[in-house]
């Protein structure tokens, strides 16, 4: 791309690892160079073409001025803030690639071979052509460098060189100290609508490696919600299914004991009533057969549970069914506070555990849900006439 093209393209927006353990010299310097540029192209020319311009090149070899190796927080805090800005493409490709992160540009160091000139700069001049269209470039050790690579709209992964000449030795004679951010000329404010950085900033320290992170704050703290709820989604579905399936076991049970309780006529409501009794204690592992006495007896010996109340509601239930009398509403009422009272009497019996598996048991739901009151016993005689002589 052009350098207008450049100059002109927004930073693109993507998710990137998070920048650990930065030195705080990078960011004011970033700031102080291209914290006011109008986009992202800009303000990465802005970074490269400081860094080339102010810096020194020295590989810290016999004879070359001091410079230490490696990228970490100590040596770019050095680059940017110490006496000299001295180094090779290691320190300044790594400090530009942090300075243009810290700005909300996606950036990448990258490392490869690139040919040189006899000052160190980058050429064509080394391209020969062979048979045909193809084109050779013979490369040497020393042709090995670091760059920094910017995304951009509609321009992709955009390369920046800011390593200075390789023939720009420094010298005792000369001032290497890195430019003042307090003394550079600030641009104007960036534009509101197209923001390249965030009042609020993840600061770290130096590697460009870490956790993963947006581009910006806000995308930051949704890329951090999502990763969290697909792990809470991926690694607690088994709780939550159990969770849910207890709670729809819980609810269903609880709709069959209160259409039990309303409906129907008061004889069908008492005998329901007594079926929630049985249910519950087949639920808690207690076969119970036979006339209602014979339930109640069983109930009473299993649950340890009063076999007084047990015994008349039995009877109770039993009136109703087969007395033939009418019962009032009221009274089915009555029988159920009952019914509550006992059943709570009954699970407050059990151990903990069994209490708990008695609760979601569905065992015998088929007692209540069903409805229906035992008919009343009724004894139908044949009647038959007697032949006789007239006389």
């Amino acid at each position: 791309p052009t350098d207008k093209q450049i100059s002109s393209a927004a930073a693109a927006r993507i998710t990137q690892p998070e920048a650990q353990d930065v030195p705080d010299s990078a960011s004011k310097l970033a700031t102080s160079i291209a914290g006011g540029q109008s986009s992202g192209g800009a303000a990465a020319t802005a970074l490269a073409d400081t860094l080339k311009d102010s810096g020194w090149f020295s590989h810290g070899l016999e004879g070359d001025h001091p410079s230490d190796a490696g990228h970490g927080n100590y040596r770019i805090n050095k680059l940017l803030a110490g006496t000299a800005m001295v180094g090779d493409s290691e320190q300044y490709a790594s400090a530009m690639a942090l300075m243009a992160r810290d700005l909300g540009l996606p950036s990448r160091v990258v490392l490869g071979f690139l040919p040189k000139n006899e000052d160190g700069e980058i050429t064509d001049a080394r391209t020969e052509k062979t048979s045909g269209n193809g084109t050779k470039i013979e490369f040497t050790g020393n042709d090995v460098t670091a760059w920094v690579e910017i995304k951009l709209q509609g321009l992709g992964w955009v390369a920046f060189y800011p390593t200075p000449k390789e023939t720009k030795m420094p010298d005792e004679n000369q001032n290497l100290t890195p430019p003042n951010p307090q003394t550079l000329v600030r641009q104007p404010p960036v534009p509101l609508t197209d923001p390249l950085r965030d009042q609020t900033q993840a600061k770290g320290q130096s590697s460009l490696a870490g956790a993963d992170a947006d581009d910006s704050p806000t995308n930051l703290f949704w890329a951090r919600f999502w990763r969290v709820t697909r792990k809470v989604a991926l690694y607690g579905s088994p709780l939550w299914t159990l969770l849910i399936a207890c709670g729809l076991i819980l609810m269903f049970k609880a709709i069959l004991l209160a259409r039990a309780r309303r409906h129907g006529s008061p004889k069908a409501r008492v005998a329901a009533g007594w079926n929630a009794i049985r249910m519950l204690a087949e639920q808690s592992g207690i076969t119970a057969k036979g006339t209602r006495r014979d339930q109640a007896g069983a109930i009473a010996r299993q649950l340890g549970t009063d076999d007084q109340a047990l015994i008349q509601l039995g009877r109770e239930a039993d009136y109703a069914t087969f007395s033939g009398q009418d019962i009032e509403s009221g009274q089915a009422t009555t029988y159920w506070t009952g019914v509550d009272q006992l059943r709570k009497a009954m699970l407050a019996s059990l151990p903990r555990f069994r209490r708990i598996r008695t609760r979601l048991s569905l065992k015998s739901v088929a007692i209540l849900s069903n409805g229906h009151a035992a008919k009343p016993h009724t004894t139908h005689v044949k009647r038959t006439r007697k032949k006789g002589k007239a006389s």
